[in-house]
């Protein structure tokens, strides 16, 4: 399991680039940085904030979200990402 502790403006630190993917949910209306979101991967469906999302949306995403499980959670200055493989 792969853990990043990270403030927003560092969630491009290590081989993961998240900052790209983050910018375009926002930009799709997924997700809002101001306010406390989660992100998830597992079993090969896309979860936002609970829900689960369309197949169209998974593939969309799925390329940042490297791992078999991944989880996204964010809240203004702060962000917790954790990655199983």
């Amino acid at each position: 399991m792969t853990q990043f502790n990270l403030r927003p403006q560092e969630a491009s630190a290590g081989t993961t680039d998240f900052e790209p993917m983050l910018s375009k949910m926002e930009k799709d209306g997924l997700i809002d940085r101001s306010k406390s979101y989660k992100i998830e991967k597992e079993n090969g469906a896309l979860y936002i904030n609970g829900e689960k999302q369309s197949a169209e949306l998974y593939n969309k995403y799925k390329n940042y979200l490297k791992g078999n499980h991944v989880t996204i959670k964010g809240h203004k200055g702060s962000l917790n990402i954790n990655v199983n493989n």
